[in-house]
């Protein structure tokens, strides 16, 4: 498919030799860019590429593929890095077999439409495609979203197209990695506003209690069934960290954004150990006697 697209769309050269042996010099043009061939681009990236990555979730659904990669620098203090010789994975799921290429001519396209049409409509469907990366129940998906984003920005697209629009679109991306999803307030804030309501109504407290409960609930039971999510924040961490002490990239981005980093990793880390905190007062015990969050 991604043939027939790149056939279609792009061109190897402005001119194409005729077939005539006897005339080797002579060339005749190719079909020039039309109008319109940019937004129907858009439209099959939209359309068609960017729901291709479903296959993801029914790898998650199957449970195959390979476990999400912690970053190179993880500190483990009780466990042990598992050796790379080793492993129990599936490697035919999709995303082991067909991410990578997948990505790769999307990118590809992306970079041969701005030397051809002059225009970077297509850094922003790409950056969407990698958003729907990040934001997938997949572990393994969203963290090999966070990876070819950054390679993406740092190696594949050259500097002079990271416009301010470009930054703040990958900043949010990387900043919202950083969150925990459905983090509920801590329990001291609902006591302390259910204290401070002098109607004296017991039964609206009662009420704000159980949704408190509920929310609570809720969290500790999406973060045991998506617990392969837990692996982006390390891997978000890493690549944010290589980009803030990076003066070429710190000083593209600007001091607005490079403070927008920075605060989001202060927050982050607020928010991870709270999550941390809940998940170890709901811990499981399993068929030992040892508990797990």
């Amino acid at each position: 498919m991604l043939g027939v697209i790149n056939q279609h769309f792009f061109a190897n050269s402005p001119t194409e030799p005729k077939n005539d042996e006897d005339s080797d010099d002579e060339m005749e043009p190719t079909t020039s860019p039309q109008h319109g061939d940019l937004q129907t681009l858009q439209l099959i990236f939209r359309g068609v590429l960017t729901p291709i990555l479903e296959y993801a979730e029914t790898d998650m659904t199957k449970g195959v593929g390979s476990a999400p990669l912690l970053s190179n620098d993880f500190e483990r203090f009780i466990t042990r890095k598992p050796s790379p010789a080793v492993t129990t994975d599936s490697k035919d799921s999709w995303i082991d077999t067909t991410f990578g290429h997948l990505m790769d001519g999307c990118v590809s396209m992306c970079l041969r439409s701005m030397d051809l049409y002059k225009s970077d409509a297509l850094v922003e469907e790409v950056l969407a495609m990698l958003n729907s990366c990040l934001i997938s129940d997949s572990g393994a998906l969203a963290v090999l979203g966070l990876r070819k984003l950054h390679q993406f920005i740092t190696e594949e697209i050259s500097k002079e197209f990271l416009s301010d629009d470009t930054w703040a679109t990958v900043c949010h991306m990387l900043r919202r990695c950083l969150s925990v999803r459905g983090l509920p307030p801590p329990t001291s804030n609902v006591a302390t506003e259910t204290k401070g309501n002098n109607s004296g109504n017991e039964d609206e407290e009662i009420e704000k209690r159980r949704e408190a409960k509920i929310m609570m609930d809720e969290f500790v039971l999406e973060e045991r069934v998506l617990s392969s999510r837990r692996y982006i924040g390390s891997c978000a961490t890493e690549i944010i960290g290589s980009l803030l002490s990076n003066n070429t990239y710190s000083q593209c981005m600007g001091l607005g954004w490079y403070l927008f980093l920075t605060t989001g990793l202060g927050n982050g880390i607020y928010e991870w150990e709270a999550a941390a905190k809940i998940m170890d007062s709901h811990a499981e015990l399993d068929q030992n006697g040892s508990s797990h969050p």
